[in-house]
């Protein structure tokens, strides 16, 4: 949980009630989560390696910023000129099928700023270019476009 929140509504045992939640707080305020099914043998040395990053946490969205940052530096060099970045909308966040640890962020680019007042205007993004952020490293990596026929 984020430290802000940590033993706001309850201690260190989590009330049903909690789980059960209508609204998206423990979604938002979730960092990281482990999946698992219990049995009788689980070590905890296997148990360990269920930790996966929250891609729906308020923090995970606060890594949009420097990861268009990344993406847009990489495009500027990598991308055939003239282009646009979209920086805000149709962005893709998600978990990296690689890494549980890690975000895997699309920023659609297209030939000029399209005109997002035109229905469809999504359908004229080239691509995207993916940006992954890993967060036991904290780095942005594995930079790469992605054309919207692959």
């Amino acid at each position: 949980m984020e430290p802000s929140v940590y033993q706001q509504e309850f201690k260190d045992i989590v009330p049903y009630g909690y789980w059960q939640r209508g609204d998206s707080y423990h979604d938002n305020k979730k960092i990281m989560s482990m999946d698992f099914e219990w049995s009788p043998n689980l070590k905890a040395d296997i148990l360990n390696t269920g930790w996966a990053i929250s891609t729906k946490s308020e923090r995970s969205l606060t890594y949009q910023d420097e990861a268009y940052q990344a993406a847009s530096t990489w495009a500027a060099k990598n991308l055939p000129s003239p282009f646009y970045l979209e920086k805000d909308q149709m962005i893709t966040i998600g978990p990296d099928d690689e890494d549980p640890m890690a975000i895997e962020f699309g920023f659609p680019y297209f030939t000029s700023k399209p005109d997002t007042t035109v229905l469809g205007f999504e359908d004229s993004a080239l691509g995207y270019v993916r940006v992954v952020y890993q967060s036991d490293q904290k780095t942005f990596g594995k930079i790469k476009r992605l054309k919207n026929d692959e």
